[in-house]
């Protein structure tokens, strides 16, 4: 990865949740999503998600400005009052749905994801 405040692992909460036949897996911090027709294959997905948007990150040098503009400060994710006040889709899975489970993935700069 760039050299950047992103030094040790952090950990992003990932939400799995149904809508019509589809599972997603979301994670609002990075604004990214895996979906597929299992909660597994909704997670592996996300997974592979994540580590091309590292990926790209990484060879492009464009984290700190991506990650700037998803609300991060000194490599931080934003909270999760400011991730519901930013998508009001969080507020309904939350609040409204009953059918959902969150989950933590750790991610290191040093360590792909797997």
């Amino acid at each position: 990865m760039e050299n950047n405040k992103f030094h040790s692992s952090i950990h992003l909460s990932v939400y799995v949740f149904k809508e019509a036949e589809h599972y997603t897996a979301w994670c609002p911090a990075l604004d990214l999503c895996g979906c597929d027709n299992t909660q597994e294959g909704a997670q592996n997905d996300f997974v592979y998600v994540l580590n091309e948007y590292l990926k790209y990150q990484a060879e492009n040098g464009t984290m700190q400005e991506d990650l700037a503009k998803l609300g991060w400060k000194d490599g931080k994710a934003p909270s999760f009052a400011q991730q519901m006040k930013r998508y009001p889709e969080l507020r309904r899975i939350i609040e409204g749905q009953g059918n959902y489970y969150c989950y933590t993935k750790d991610v290191t700069p040093e360590t792909a994801i797997a």
